[in-house]
């Protein structure tokens, strides 16, 4: 999992970073307003955003064996369809 903090002026440049640099998957998990730098921070407040990206592969779905893929189909088709 990839934790990352981003401190912007405004909600599109974090979402645009987030975008390009954690991708389109990632989620924003919290935001609040923080003091700027400096000791203009009082009267520049700025955004401070977290956002995650969770890393962990999803599961792979493994393919049946042919055989077993073609006795299904046997038993597909042998059934009729119902009408509703």
């Amino acid at each position: 999992m990839k934790i990352k903090k981003y401190t912007v002026t405004e909600m599109q440049d974090a979402i645009q970073l987030i975008k390009k640099e954690l991708g389109p998957e990632a989620i924003i998990v919290s935001s609040h307003k923080v003091k700027g730098p400096g000791w203009t921070g009082w009267f520049k407040r700025m955004l401070e955003v977290t956002a995650v990206l969770d890393d962990i592969p999803e599961p792979r779905v493994k393919a049946l064996p042919r055989e077993v893929e073609q006795e299904a189909k046997k038993y597909s088709q042998a059934i009729p369809e119902q009408k509703k």
